[in-house]
């Protein structure tokens, strides 16, 4: 919010277009005006309970991740040619196959 007040502050005086730009500051840099971290609490415990969850997709799914291991365990393949196969890149994998795999791909 200090960057925000700064830039209002170098908009110069008042001469009733200051009022008109700093939305469109607040705007271009994400501030809302009256924004508070509960509402994006809020919205996000909302999305939810509607049975969506940000972030970036798993690049394993667990019948993938299963194969993964089975692949590993059986001893046939190098770690590259089960990365070739899954379409992942070896520190995936890695991730996937840590911890015996049981908490790989798992949130933190």
């Amino acid at each position: 919010m200090r960057g925000l007040q700064e830039l209002e502050g170098e908009l110069g005086h008042n001469d009733g277009r200051r009022e008109a730009r700093i939305p469109r500051l607040r705007c271009l840099i994400g501030v809302r005006a009256g924004g508070h971290p509960r509402e994006d609490v809020a919205g996000l415990e909302s999305a939810r309970a509607r049975g969506r969850h940000g972030g970036r997709p798993r690049a394993l799914d667990e019948n993938r991740a299963k194969l993964a291991r089975r692949l590993k365990d059986e001893g046939e393949h190098s770690v590259k040619e089960i990365c070739r196969m899954l379409g992942v890149g070896c520190c995936t994998l890695y991730l996937y196959l840590g911890d015996g795999g049981q908490n790989a791909g798992e949130e933190r």
